[in-house]
């Protein structure tokens, strides 16, 4: 069985420095907004962006990977920009559609 060059390690893609300082800062800044209730509900509209700008992110680290690159795509803001593609919106039409159904 041939192994890929190119991944010589895919478990540890998400610990290099840009998708790992995404993932820390949106947990960091989750867990800030959700300490306090009243907090928390006026937050929830900065959590729905910032989870929007972290699934358009890992889209273009799905479309970077899949074009055959193994580093991750610099973090722009036309690479976060929420409404440049639809395919997080649509994401999380269907995960809220998921939860009041």
């Amino acid at each position: 069985m041939a192994q890929d060059i190119r991944f010589p390690f895919p478990l540890l893609y998400p610990l290099r420095a840009t998708p790992l300082l995404l993932v820390l800062v949106t947990a960091a800044f989750d867990a800030l907004l959700l300490t306090n209730l009243l907090v928390a509900i006026i937050a929830v509209a900065a959590i729905g962006i910032f989870s929007l700008w972290f699934a358009r992110y890992a889209f273009a680290v799905f479309d970077r990977t899949v074009e055959g690159f193994p580093d991750p795509p610099a973090l722009e803001y036309e690479t976060i920009t929420p409404f440049t593609d639809l395919r997080p919106v649509q994401l999380a039409v269907l995960a809220g559609l998921g939860v009041f159904v």
